[in-house]
């Protein structure tokens, strides 16, 4: 007998996190579904769904984000929200009952308020498009900015958090350490909140670091308020895109006296020279959750990846089953 959990469920993926959502589709029991998507000549995207969705609820897994293919085949943001929407439009036509997007990593996340009067807000955008696409929901984890839940206005907005595993990984590098060794790092100010709740889960002091932004993607420290000096550093980030602020955080905790300095964040954007950074920086290991895929080329030694695909398909059970999401599974 079907197992009442899987019935009518159908799980599809598109190019930008595979792994992943073979790892879910493992956890589940269900293969995802026959559903290809070929670039013409002029770079259009044809898709080809040959897997009946009529009457079933679908979950369609897509990072937005930057990937590279097995075959070295670079796909760009822009690439795997498209590929996102034209999923999402394929399985609605098609009859499905309910299209719910699993987007691990939100890109154009960040994007998400005018800073200038004439900016676009594209994070609000995007959360348009998905709209108009055919989903009638979205489950998504850790948020640049937990506002932008308030940008769909027309759809059921599932919001999870990995920092739980994140702190479990924490919790593990502890082990044997005395509590009064160990600080936890606010790179900077934006990164305090989420530095707090960890000091707080782990009972240890928090020293926070202040920078001085110099353009876009370029920041340098300007302070560091408490004292790093003999510490174990844990420092939690939402994400690691150039590994700037992050990196340069890192060298004035060293200079400061820090003994070792962990880092762990949810999503590994990883772009420019952000390898190169980190790899040079005095940082002892780097924790990345799986939410974006990162290629062989790009992994180095200190680098360590926590397990993604447990929370995601638990979620996507519950929301399929009608369950309470802040709830365990019965």
């Amino acid at each position: 007998m079907l197992n009442p959990r899987k019935r009518n469920l159908k799980i599809f993926a598109g190019h930008s996190n595979s792994k992943l959502a073979k790892e879910i589709s493992d956890k589940l029991g269900v293969p995802i579904g026959d559903c290809s998507v070929k670039t013409f000549s002029d770079g259009e995207f044809a898709l080809s769904n040959r897997d009946n969705v009529y009457g079933q609820n679908v979950f369609i897994i897509q990072s937005i984000s930057r990937s590279i293919d097995e075959d070295g085949t670079v796909r760009s943001v822009n690439d795997n929200l498209m590929e996102l929407l034209m999923m999402g439009k394929s399985a609605k036509c098609s009859g499905a009952s309910k299209v719910t997007a699993v987007i691990p990593y939100f890109g154009y996340a960040r994007q998400d308020r005018k800073v200038d009067p004439r900016d676009c807000i594209t994070a609000q955008l995007v959360a348009n498009l998905i709209e108009h696409s055919g989903f009638d929901a979205a489950l998504l984890m850790d948020l640049h900015a937990q506002q932008i839940q308030g940008f769909f206005g027309r759809i059921m907005v599932h919001g999870i958090t990995g920092r739980y595993i994140i702190y479990d990984y924490f919790r593990d590098k502890l082990k044997g350490m005395a509590i009064g060794d160990v600080v936890v790092a606010s790179p900077d100010a934006g990164s305090f909140k989420n530095s707090d709740k960890l000091a707080e889960e782990l009972g240890v002091p928090i020293v926070s670091i202040s920078k001085r932004r110099k353009t876009a993607n370029q920041s340098e420290v300007a302070a560091i308020s408490g004292d790093p000096k003999g510490k174990i550093c844990l420092i939690r980030d939402d994400m690691i895109d150039t590994a700037g602020t992050l990196c340069n955080a890192a060298k004035a905790l060293k200079n400061a006296g820090a003994k070792e300095i962990y880092v762990a964040a949810t999503h590994g954007v990883l772009s420019g020279r952000a390898i190169e950074k980190l790899q040079a920086a005095p940082i002892t290991e780097i924790a990345l959750m799986e939410t974006i895929a990162i290629p062989p080329e790009m992994r180095i030694n200190k680098m360590r990846f926590l397990p993604t695909a447990d929370i995601l398909a638990e979620n996507i059970i519950k929301i399929h089953m009608g369950y309470d999401l802040n709830a365990p599974l019965p």
